[in-house]
């Protein structure tokens, strides 16, 4: 277990590692002589006493700057830190300040000191540091890191210089997890895949198009899909069969899955103009979507997501209903006549829908008496949401085409057991809560057994 390094003295520079000398130190052999008691740590106490296992998951829950600090500890410790299967480095291993012009070259001989003082398989690699940017020494880090067999990696930097991650990343056939931000990203000629490959989240890489479809699909074994689409990618394929999880955000105009085995979606900041969301009424983005996750359990919609799936016709209820959907989290503007149908239409076709979550924005200026009619108009057709227990609704502004919303969701959910309603703190139709509740408790519901609180 020993590392070939002089028994005396080991200095790291991190400015943090001493590794005390034992029985070569001077100190202990003019005590020995003198019969003097052993100092704290040269006699077996608790700490030595641990299992060497226990040792290491403690170590695993520390920083890796405080972990080499604890060779000090005792003689059993000494070297322990230098088999850690686990390696973070981040702004907890430089002590100076973030913006220090020397934290490069600090950080690289930090790493370059551990890698080679460490022995063992290394599992995860951690290079995560806002203010570092890439070095040609990372290429032999991954180089280094590809033959220890290593199964999660992570790689984020600072996103204004963007690293081309070089290819020998592509040599990690262990791979399960693969976490990229803010780098370049080119798949060699010969790229087959990883093949253990479980997890990937892209954040702001810079790939091609058929690059990331090709990545995609080369994983057989992905399960989860974290993407921040950079902004030159407007479509995309997604072909991965046995996918559960995406995450997706960019500035999509279309997206396509292939066959996949998705339970939990998340998608937001789909940007484009509103009068482009009406245009091609013989298309519905809504039921191409929906059409393509039968198996989707939890929905969660951001930001401009709505807009996404408002694009073209918007039926009253889905073909096809969404039967297995339980849990929908969603990001709307109920006073845009177009979000709110296209909301309507989700909740009319998920008959097993139980879990409702609304953070409600209000984009439109106050909406003039013909819009609040229109909106208030959708609502009218009963629609029984028969499985629907609780419903959560985040800055409401009191406005009638929310409380239109609200009305109907009472009237139409016969097993509702609770409505959380929080007040928004700004606006012109701000409202106190306790004056909310009074108009809530006179809405008409469903469910007798259904608790109002507002908040």
């Amino acid at each position: 277990m020993c590392l070939k390094v002089c028994d005396s003295l080991l200095l790291v520079d991190f400015g943090i590692v001493r590794i005390v000398t034992d029985k070569s130190s001077t100190r202990f052999q003019a005590r020995r002589r003198a019969g003097k008691p052993s100092l704290e740590g040269e006699d077996q106490d608790r700490i030595s006493d641990l299992p060497v296992d226990l040792i290491e998951r403690i170590l695993c829950l520390l920083p890796l700057r405080e972990a080499a600090r604890t060779s000090i500890l005792s003689r059993s410790w000494r070297y322990t830190w230098t088999a850690l299967t686990e390696l973070v480095f981040d702004e907890h291993c430089t002590p100076l300040p973030s913006r220090d012009k020397s934290i490069a070259e600090r950080l690289v001989k930090i790493i370059d000191t551990v890698l080679l003082h460490h022995w063992g398989p290394i599992k995860k690699f951690v290079l995560s540091h806002g203010r570092f940017k890439g070095t040609s020494d990372i290429d032999r880090w991954i180089m280094h890191l590809s033959r220890m067999s290593v199964t999660d990696f992570t790689f984020h930097l600072e996103y204004n210089d963007p690293f081309c991650i070089p290819s020998c990343l592509f040599h990690c056939r262990h791979l399960v997890k693969l976490d990229l931000a803010h780098c370049s990203l080119k798949l060699p000629p010969a790229f087959e895949g990883f093949e253990n490959l479980e997890s990937l989240q892209l954040t702001a890489v810079n790939l091609t198009q058929d690059s990331l479809e090709k990545l995609i699909s080369s994983c057989p074994q992905l399960s989860e899909l974290d993407l921040l689409l950079a902004d030159h990618i407007t479509h995309l394929t997604i072909d991965a069969p046995n996918l559960k999880e995406l995450a997706i955000y960019g500035d999509l105009g279309d997206i396509n899955f292939g066959c996949n085995s998705l339970t939990r979606v998340e998608m937001g900041s789909f940007y484009m103009e509103y009068e482009h969301a009406q245009a091609n009424e013989y298309h519905s983005n809504l039921e191409k979507f929906f059409t393509q996750l039968l198996l989707i359990r939890v929905l969660r919609i951001e930001e401009e997501g709505l807009k996404y799936l408002s694009v073209g016709k918007v039926p009253t209820v889905l073909p096809n209903p969404i039967v297995n959907l339980e849990i929908i989290v969603i990001k709307a503007d109920l006073s845009c006549l177009r979000d709110a149908l296209t909301t309507l239409c989700i909740l009319r076709s998920s008959p097993n829908l139980e879990q409702i979550v609304f953070s409600l924005c209000s984009e439109h200026e106050v909406a003039d008496e013909d819009e609040i009619e229109d909106c208030s108009e959708i609502y009218r057709s009963p629609s029984p949401l028969k499985a629907l227990r609780f419903v959560s609704v985040c800055d409401s502004n009191n406005r009638p085409q929310e409380m239109s919303f609200l009305k109907f969701v009472l009237l139409n959910s016969p097993v509702l057991e609770k409505m959380e309603v929080h007040v928004s703190r700004a606006g012109p139709d701000m409202i106190r809560a306790d004056k909310l509740l009074e108009k809530l408790e006179q809405f008409q519901r469903a469910s007798a057994q259904a608790q109002i609180i507002v908040g």
